[in-house]
């Protein structure tokens, strides 16, 4: 056992509220507000994206931004303009787009009519109905080069230029300058209060313009005497004029500047904006973006992967912060569902292990290797003076029944921290190793430790006694350890669970239906029932003895558990390498009661604020809960920290678009109803829709009417092909969801009529049934002809046939003894003769048997005997004798001769 130094060499630093610029109030910083930037949150708390030329952006200096009312956002860069989904940039340049004259685009506007504005290095630029127009000088306006712009409620549009003010109005200009009794005629910026003044920010100063009369603020008004690159009027009407010297609010007639002395990074003020929860922001030139919340500034720039030079700033219609800057392209801040403390925020190390919250309220973080952090009352306490700890990493934290901090670490032993004091508990002292994963304090006082390699141990009244697989303990890895309600300790080992009870083990593995024997986490629920997370294996639950497992086939989102929590609300939040996931803990036995068919998980990741979705585990905790209900994370980047009672959903329905069709591989238009010539039926539809919270989570289903059934399930693709689509009327329809779940059912839909070829129109189809028809009457009535001919020729063959032949009826004489006929005029004749004469048949002659036998007797049998005696030598003997079947008829045999 190793004493260590007291408090004096083991110094707890208190990192100061002043130091971490108030930001670190960690009862607030889970709170977040609706659907905006949460102002109680550290800036470097928010997500930040970035895009830049190579994601589309068609240049990086971005310098103006609009969202229009159809949720659409668009730039201007120094290099063309862009429109923007969340997912892909459109581009209009001079090169793509007729009508725009020049591509540096320095001010954006949408008018009530709902055509865009632009004003440009080249002149004054009006987008109406798809098509590009330019307005310069020639036209009447003040100067090619606008650089902001403004609409009054008289919907006159009023446009800053680099020489003069121009008012456009009825299709005309009117223009001001100081021959009309302005200061300047430089005019950087515009703005109109809520009594139709207008405000001027020019290089020499600040001019309002009200009723026909210029007013030019001057120092001796209270005004910073400097140009004004940026003005803002806020909903309380109050004046905000960015300068080169600082920030100056004018309110009920007083001014007040703010500059690097009241904590802004700079005095030169590009850009303001106050957004919906009261924050304001400041653009600067060099230093970055800052939030003034009352008197107090934070500020955000490079080192935080933003640029020094801000352009302009924007707040969307779902609260995210878009900033343009001068040369890292566009940037958008935007809220998560957790809030996350890191290195960034004081932390002492980003890699985060065991979490533990002791009686007194205050929560501990261990790190991988560089001590543990303390929460307490809103501070962030950082243990960088415990070398000991410090250098070997926090795996397993819990409290003794006297206030003492238990430190399980990685390599360095058992540390004891009390009252300032640390005392270390190594191999020497009776444990069995120095790496621990697991500590648990039980009701007896017992202090269970569970070693990586040296099994299970029990600490009691200073001693160490130890359990290993020589005691019946599954493996000697230990993991994590709990004790149960009814005093069992169970223990998670990398080759099965055990449970420990009297002196005895026993033991849970995959031959007793557990689904995996790498044990991470272990959890009993207020039923006693035991959940038991495992590494690849899924979600075991151990009930009436018998384990039901729920793995990814089931509805689970991955099939490795770290660590189990139980939030209030009785969901279950599970950790893993891929993220967090919640699930309810209802649905859970349900599914394994054959109440439901699946498990539904809500899964959390980056977009929901986790700077890096892998949580840790091979920790105890790996996660609490703590007693005012928010839920702490380990993650390789921060502690995770959320409050599942105040976790809002996006309401915001995202507007869908179909932004272009193509049939048969062309491009049309898209219009009210397409009416598409025929062809081979090959349909294409890209869509869109529009949520920036978290763009890439959009899905999307949709059906072609009157082709499809139902709908199809598109997940996040924004492409739908149809091939052989046959001709009618069909409506495409597409819906979507944002990142929450929450459906556009109205979606967007576009007609289409699809003509036929000429063979399948209904004319041609009746055409060619009355053609069927007559050919089959035609058809028929041949026919019949050709049977009327045939029947004459017939009839004709069957005459001449007749012609031929001669028929012997009557009585004919024939002599009884030598059968000679008499004929018609009484001579004798032979019989053939007489048939000869009289018909057309022809005789053979032949000797029947009884005739040859009489005539040439003796000859016959001689040749009768030579043939079967030939036959015998030729063909088989056991051939079985055929039948003749003209045996019976007279003068039929094989022996009759013919001649």
């Amino acid at each position: 056992m190793i004493n260590s130094q007291s408090c004096s060499t083991i110094e707890v630093k208190k990192i100061a509220w002043n130091i971490l610029v108030g930001l670190l109030l960690v009862q607030l910083a889970v709170t977040p507000s609706s659907f905006a930037l949460n102002p109680q949150k550290a800036i470097s708390q928010y997500m930040h994206s970035n895009w830049q030329t190579d994601d589309g952006l068609p240049q990086n200096a971005v310098q103006c931004i609009l969202q229009t009312r159809d949720g659409y956002l668009w730039f201007g860069t120094q290099e063309g303009l862009a429109k923007f989904d969340g997912i892909k940039f459109t581009v209009f340049d001079k090169a793509n787009v007729h009508g725009i004259d020049n591509n540096n685009f320095k001010s954006l506007l949408q008018t009530a009519d709902g055509s865009i504005w632009a004003g440009t290095q080249g002149g004054l630029v009006h987008l109406v109905h798809g098509t590009f127009i330019t307005y310069t000088k020639t036209n009447g306006l003040a100067n090619n080069s606008v650089n902001d712009l403004y609409e009054d409620a008289q919907q006159n549009l009023w446009i800053a230029t680099n020489n003069g003010l121009s008012v456009w109005k009825s299709g005309t200009f009117k223009n001001f300058t100081m021959k009309d009794g302005a200061a300047h005629n430089y005019i950087m910026s515009i703005k109109g209060g809520k009594d139709e003044t207008i405000y001027l920010g020019t290089t020499g100063g600040l001019i309002k313009y009200s009723h026909g009369i210029f007013t030019n603020y001057r120092a001796t008004d209270g005004f910073a005497n400097s140009g004004a690159p940026s003005l803002y009027i806020d909903a309380d009407n109050v004046l905000w004029v960015g300068t080169v010297t600082g920030l100056c609010k004018f309110k009920n007639g007083k001014w007040n500047t703010f500059t690097t002395r009241d904590g802004l990074t700079r005095n030169w003020i590009t850009s303001i904006l106050k957004d919906r929860d009261g924050s304001l922001w400041i653009g600067t030139a060099g230093g970055g973006i800052n939030r003034m919340r009352g008197t107090h500034f934070s500020s955000y720039s490079a080192k935080d992967g933003l640029d020094e030079y801000i352009y302009t700033v924007l707040e969307d219609k779902e609260g995210n912060l878009w900033i343009g800057t001068y040369s890292v392209g566009l940037h958008c801040l935007h809220d998560g569902k957790f809030t996350v403390f890191g290195e960034k925020e004081g932390l002492s190390q980003d890699n985060t292990r065991a979490i533990y919250e002791t009686r007194d309220g205050s929560v501990w973080v261990g790190t991988e290797s560089r001590g543990m952090t303390r929460f307490k009352n809103g501070l962030l306490i950082a243990h960088l003076s415990i070398p000991y700890i410090a250098n070997r990493g926090s795996r397993a934290i819990c409290e003794g029944p006297d206030g003492s901090l238990w430190i399980g670490t990685y390599g360095g032993g058992l540390c004891r921290l009390k009252d300032g004091k640390l005392t270390v508990y190594t191999m020497e002292d009776g444990l069995p190793n120095y790496v621990i994963f697991g500590l648990s304090m039980a009701k007896d006082n017992t202090l269970w430790v569970g070693t990586y390699g040296g099994g299970l141990s029990a600490f009691k009244n200073g001693k160490f006694t130890t359990y290993t697989t020589n005691n019946g303990l599954t493996n000697n890895e230990v993991r994590n350890i709990l004790e149960a309600n009814d005093g069992s300790i169970w223990i998670c080992t990398n080759d099965g669970l055990n449970r420990f009870k009297n002196g005895k083990f026993t033991n849970y593995t995959i031959e007793n239906g557990l689904s995996y024997n790498i044990v991470y986490t272990i959890f009993e629920d207020e039923n006693k029932v035991i959940w038991i997370g495992t590494y690849g294996g899924g979600l075991n639950r151990l009930k009436d003895g018998r384990f039901t497992v729920f793995t990814t086939k089931d509805g689970m989102y991955d099939n490795t558990v770290f660590q189990i929590i139980e939030d209030k609300q009785k969901y279950f939040w599970l950790t893993c390498n891929r993220g967090i996931y919640r699930v309810n803990e209802k649905d859970l036995n349900d599914y394994a009661d054959g109440k439901i068919q699946t498990i539904h998980c809500t899964v959390f990741g980056r977009a929901d604020g986790l700077r890096n979705a892998k949580c840790n585990g091979s920790c105890q905790p790996a996660g609490i809960r703590t007693r005012d209900g928010k839920l702490w994370i380990p993650t390789m980047k921060g502690v995770a920290i959320v409050d599942p009672s105040k976790l809002e959903q996006n309401k915001i329905l995202p507007p869908v678009f179909i932004e272009h069709a193509f049939v048969n591989n062309e491009e049309v238009a898209i219009d009210s109803l397409i009416q598409v010539g025929p062809g081979q039926g090959e349909l294409e539809f890209h869509y869109t829709a529009l949520s920036y919270a978290a763009p890439q989570l959009i899905s999307f289903k949709y059906m072609l009417a009157g082709y499809d059934k139902d709908w199809i399930d598109a997940g996040t693709r924004r492409v739908a092909s149809y091939t052989h689509i046959p001709h009618g009327n069909y409506t495409f329809k597409v819906v979507a969801c944002n990142n929450d779940g929450v459906w556009n059912w109205n979606g967007a839909a576009l007609k289409l009529d699809i003509a036929a070829f000429f063979y399948q129109t209904n004319w041609f189809r009746g055409l060619m049934v009355i053609v069927a028809i007559l050919s089959g009457l035609g058809m028929h009535r041949l026919r019949v002809w050709r049977l009327i001919v045939r029947e004459k020729i017939l009839k004709v063959n069957v005459e001449e046939a007749m012609s031929k032949i001669k028929v012997l009826n009557g009585l004919i004489p024939i002599c009884a003894s030598c059968k000679k006929i008499r004929d018609d005029k009484g001579y004798w004749n032979q019989l053939e003769e007489y048939i000869n004469e009289h018909s057309e048949a022809t005789f053979s002659h032949g000797v029947c048997p009884a005739c040859a036998e009489k005539l040439y007797g003796g000859y016959l049998s001689k040749i009768k005997d030579k043939r079967g005696a030939i036959l015998s030598q030729h063909l088989p003997t056991d051939l079985p004798k055929k039948e003749n079947p003209n045996s019976n008829r007279r003068g039929a045999d094989s022996d009759n001769i013919q001649s």
